[in-house]
C-alpha cells in the first residue's frame, strides 16, 4: 500500500480489506480518497453492505452519497430476500436500495422448489411501500425493459417489459406477452401471473386472449376471446374461462383416428382440465357450434383469426433466456 499524505489518498497494489462501520470493501488495486470517502477498487472488487453484496471488474463508491457504479461482469447478491442480478453495466445506492442493471440484465430468484430466471436489456429495482389498514408493507419492486425472457421449470415467458413485485410474487407483462406451460401457449394484450411459494396459481390475460395446444398428432386446439382467466393447481392447467366472443376449435379422435373439428362460438366456454386432458367444456350463452368431418375440413377450418405458433421465442433450458428468437 502507499498512501499520499498530502493528498489524503491510500493506494493499494495487493489482496485489501477495508472495513468500515455498516461496509466493507475489497479489492487486490485500487484507491481510496479519505477526504471525500471515495472509493475506485479494481480485480477482484467487492463491497459488502448489510444485506447485499456488488462485485464487479471496476467499482467507484461514494459513501457520503451511498452511491455505487459497477463496471464489467457486474453481480449484486440479496442475502435476505435470497435474488441475484447480474449484468455489465450495474448502478445502486446504498441507502435507497435502488438498483440499475444494463446489457443482458438478469435477475435469479432462489426458490425451495425452482429458480426462476427473468432477463432483459436493462433491470431497475426499487423498493416501494403499500399502507393497508393498519400495515405497512415495505418491498421490492423490480422493472425489466425490453426483450423479456423468463425461465422457470413448467413455465416459460417472452414480453417487451415486465414489472415483478416482490410483495406478493406478482408478475405483470406488457408487449405481446406470451407464456408457455407444458404443449401450451398463451398470449395475449397484457398478462398478470399470481404466484404462491413459486407455483402460479392464476393467470389473467386481457385483450385478444388465445390459446393454443400443440397436440402430439401435431394439430392446434385453440380459444380466444376478449379475456381469459386460468387456475393453476401444482403447476397444471386445472381451469380456463375464456370471457366474451369466445371461440375454440378442437381437434376429435377416437382410438387415434380423426373424426372431425368442433368449431364452437359462444359469450363464455369453461374448460376444466384433469391430467393435463380436457375433462369437459361448458358453453355459456347464445352457443353456436358445429362438428366439421374430416373429408370436409379447409385450411380455414383448422385455424381461428389471429392463430401464431411462436415456437421460436420459447427458452427451453435457462441458458436461452438469452436468445430472442431462434429463427435469428
Amino acid at each position: 500500500m502507499y498512501h499520499d499524505i498530502d493528498n489524503e489518498v491510500s493506494y493499494f497494489y495487493g489482496k485489501t480489506h477495508i472495513i468500515g462501520d455498516s461496509v466493507d470493501l475489497f479489492c487486490t488495486r485500487g484507491s481510496f480518497d479519505h477526504k471525500q470517502q471515495k472509493a475506485n477498487i479494481r480485480s477482484g472488487a467487492q463491497i459488502n453492505f448489510k444485506e447485499q453484496k456488488i462485485s464487479a471488474q471496476n467499482i467507484d463508491y461514494d459513501r457520503a452519497s451511498g452511491n455505487v457504479i459497477a463496471r464489467g461482469n457486474v453481480k449484486i447478491v440479496d442475502t435476505v430476500q435470497e435474488y441475484t442480478l447480474t449484468g455489465k453495466i450495474g448502478k445502486m445506492n446504498e441507502k435507497t436500495k435502488r438498483f440499475l442493471i444494463a446489457h443482458d440484465a438478469v435477475l435469479t430468484q432462489y426458490r425451495e422448489k425452482d429458480t426462476f430466471w427473468l432477463r432483459s436489456d436493462t433491470i431497475y429495482s426499487y423498493m416501494d411501500t403499500v399502507y393497508e389498514e393498519q400495515d405497512t408493507f415495505i418491498f421490492r419492486k423490480v422493472l425489466a425493459y425490453h426483450h423479456v425472457k423468463g425461465f422457470q421449470r413448467g413455465l416459460q415467458i417472452k414480453a417487451d417489459s415486465a414489472i415483478y413485485s416482490m410483495l406478493d410474487s406478482t408478475l405483470f407483462l406488457f408487449g405481446s406477452p406470451v407464456l408457455w406451460s407444458d404443449s401450451i401457449q398463451i398470449t395475449g394484450n397484457f398478462m398478470e401471473l399470481l404466484t404462491l411459494n413459486g407455483d402460479p396459481y392464476k393467470l389473467i390475460v386481457k385483450g385478444n386472449a388465445f390459446i393454443v395446444e400443440h397436440t402430439l398428432d401435431d394439430r392446434f386446439n385453440q380459444i380466444k376471446g376478449k379475456n381469459i382467466e386460468i387456475k393453476f393447481k401444482k403447476r397444471e392447467l386445472r381451469e380456463v374461462e375464456v370471457q366474451e366472443e369466445a371461440q375454440s376449435i378442437y381437434f376429435l379422435f377416437q382410438d387415434s383416428v380423426l373424426m372431425g373439428v368442433n368449431k364452437m362460438t359462444c359469450d363464455t366456454i369453461k374448460i376444466f382440465i384433469r391430467d393435463k386432458k380436457v375433462r369437459s367444456i361448458l358453453a355459456i350463452g347464445a352457443p353456436v357450434g358445429k362438428i366439421i368431418p374430416p373429408a370436409q375440413l379447409t385450411e380455414e377450418d383448422t385455424k381461428l383469426d389471429g392463430f401464431q405458433w411462436l415456437w421460436f421465442y420459447r427458452p427451453l433450458k435457462p441458458e436461452e433466456i438469452y436468445i430472442w428468437s431462434k429463427k435469428d
